[in-house]
């Protein structure tokens, strides 16, 4: 596995593509950054009339992703 944050978030947002539908993706998946990887934790922003959304529909499927290429 690679340090390289950018390159981590990338195999992630992969992982997220194969997982929601397409057009689902880019209006509420596409806006997120990468903030930080921290230790088991990957910290990402979204636009603040995204977060509420986002946080509440999507949480488990961007753990899912980040756990899929980071591991448990």
């Amino acid at each position: 596995m690679t340090n390289d944050p950018d390159h981590t978030w990338r195999r992630i947002e992969s992982e997220l593509r194969q997982r929601v539908p397409p057009d689902m993706y880019e209006i509420w998946l596409a806006p997120l950054r990468l903030v930080e990887i921290a230790g088991d934790q990957v910290v990402v922003e979204a636009p603040r009339e995204l977060r509420a959304w986002v946080a509440e529909r999507f949480a488990r499927v961007l753990q899912a992703s980040a756990v899929a290429v980071l591991g448990p």
